[in-house]
């Protein structure tokens, strides 16, 4: 559900965000406010598809 639970900041190089933020592994350690880093659900799907 959008917008449940804790807020949880995560900061980091913008290609280790990136990276994360799409499954992959990061090349650096990414600084998180919460421990572990937050899993994160699949993307939406495409609308045009």
């Amino acid at each position: 559900m959008l917008g449940a639970g804790t807020e949880v900041e995560v900061s980091g190089a913008v290609r280790d965000l990136a990276a994360w933020m799409a499954g992959r592994s990061t090349d650096a350690r990414l600084e998180t406010t919460g421990s572990p880093l937050p899993e994160l659900g699949p993307w939406p799907p495409d609308p045009a598809e």
